[in-house]
């Protein structure tokens, strides 16, 4: 049949099947094989690959925020959006917690005593328990797909972004666009990002 194969001892890279379609002049107008593609359609092509890529990292960055929102608010019972935030809360119950331990009165009254004078954490507990939440973050971030990708999939998320990049693709192919591939999940993570900073400068003034 003329299609490629390999064995053993026998290689073949012939395809048939893909020539005669590519004959067609219909065809092959267009995907371009007349000609070289032109700089301008490839430039677009690799936005929108790139673009399509880059949410990837983008989800990731959501998913690290939704898993810290998640851990402040079942553990500690605050708004923790980003790992800034959860950093903060975290520094403060330890240096709380070291407080009312090292109190001379007892925990008891240690901790009447600082449930209305509140102990501010150090620069540096604030700094290492911050650092500390953000390895822990970017390591989630990389291996985070095996959650998310399973759940974008049940929900359709994958299917509809797929669709809109062969349709970006399409467009710079056949000339009829620019090929625009939408980002929305960067925006969605530049969101968490400034939720996550807002709200540990808000708790830095209370403090």
């Amino acid at each position: 049949m003329q299609l490629p194969f390999a064995q053993s001892r026998r290689t073949c890279t012939g395809d048939a099947l893909a020539d005669v379609i590519l004959s067609d002049p219909r065809v092959a107008g267009r995907i371009c094989i007349g000609d070289v593609l032109p700089a301008e359609a490839s430039a677009r092509i690799a936005t929108a690959i790139s673009g399509y890529a880059g949410t990837r990292a983008a989800t990731a960055e959501i998913a690290t925020g939704s898993i810290a929102a998640g851990i402040g608010a079942l553990w500690f019972k605050h708004a923790t959006p980003g790992i800034v935030t959860l950093g903060s809360v975290v520094a403060n119950m330890l240096a709380q917690q070291a407080a009312i331990a090292a109190f001379p009165l007892g925990a008891g009254l240690g901790t009447w005593w600082y449930g209305m004078y509140p102990v501010a954490p150090s620069a540096e507990l604030l700094a290492i328990t911050t650092g500390a939440f953000a390895v822990v973050g970017a390591l989630f971030a990389v291996f985070s797909g095996i959650v998310a990708d399973p759940l974008q999939r049940l929900i359709g998320l994958h299917r509809r972004r797929l669709l809109r990049l062969i349709g970006a693709l399409e467009d710079v192919l056949c000339g009829d666009g620019e090929g625009r591939f939408p980002m929305r999940d960067h925006y969605v993570a530049r969101l968490i990002d400034l939720l996550d900073l807002s709200a540990a400068l808000l708790r830095t003034a209370r403090a």
